[in-house]
């Protein structure tokens, strides 16, 4: 048996993971018991998305925690391969519909934030910024970085749906995906390593025809919906998060201007 997460930080956790033999459990703490019913229900919809096809690993409930088989963690492996797969999916991406990605979340809902610390009207010069803006609708894994790729039966395979979006793109998975190694080789949030020039994100938005600040944008907007779907409950959005909202969307809709 493994313990990934020390049990030291269990309840400053909202999960932690246990291998036993060819499976593995994740088991929720109290600060996770939204996110284990919001990651079951996701699992449920990916799996029956054709963008995404034999790249889900099944959860199931077990007990007080979510079960599925035990692959390899890709970083450890093979990351080019997940590279590959990345640069991959966004060619596939780019055959789908393109669609006003406004459609990709519920403003509304995000508004809410404001009764608990979000600048007003901010979310909604946001997404002003983007209203023009149109993307592949391919559905979103939502947290799509290197450390939620497995391998599972020489394949590569996804993990962690909890954030998953029926309505939203690939290109705020791939935006992510580089995102997400620049903030941990920066030790920085999602939030602060968006504001940067990445060679990356220029070759992205060659590629769209569509400016990288509206990209980023658009791609803070998907990271925050994910996480507020996660939780199930603005109220239980941490305060520093909201701080981090509302930091990045000042920058970027300053820049967008």
């Amino acid at each position: 048996m493994q313990i990934i997460k020390s049990t030291s930080r269990l309840f400053e956790s909202y999960a932690f993971i246990l291998h036993i033999k060819n499976r593995t459990y994740k088991i929720f703490t109290p600060l996770g018991y939204a996110s284990q019913e919001a990651e079951l229900q996701a699992n449920k919809s990916a799996l029956s998305a054709k963008f995404w096809l034999n790249r889900v690993v099944e959860v199931s409930p077990f007990l007080s925690c979510l079960a599925m088989p035990k692959g390899q963690p890709i970083e450890k492996l093979n990351k080019e391969q997940a590279q590959q797969f990345m640069e991959e999916a966004l060619l596939k991406s780019l055959k789908y519909p393109k669609r006003s990605v406004c459609n990709s979340f519920d403003l509304e809902v995000l508004r809410g934030l404001e009764r608990y610390g979000m600048k007003e009207h901010l979310l909604t010069k946001a997404a002003q910024a983007i209203k023009d803006m149109c993307l592949p609708i391919t559905s979103a894994h939502g947290d799509l970085h290197i450390n939620n790729m497995i391998m599972l039966g020489g394949e590569l395979r996804i993990i962690d749906w909890a954030m998953y979006n029926s309505k939203g793109s690939f290109i705020t998975d791939y935006i992510h995906f580089y995102n997400y190694q620049q903030a941990i080789s920066n030790k920085q949030s999602w939030a602060v390593a968006i504001l940067a020039e990445r060679l990356y994100l220029e070759k992205l938005a060659q590629l769209l025809s569509i400016g990288p600040t509206q990209l980023r944008i658009a791609y803070a907007i998907s990271r925050i919906y994910g996480e507020v779907y996660q939780q199930r409950k603005l109220s239980l959005i941490p305060p520093q998060q909201i701080v981090k909202y509302n930091n990045v969307l000042e920058q970027l809709t300053t820049n967008a201007i």
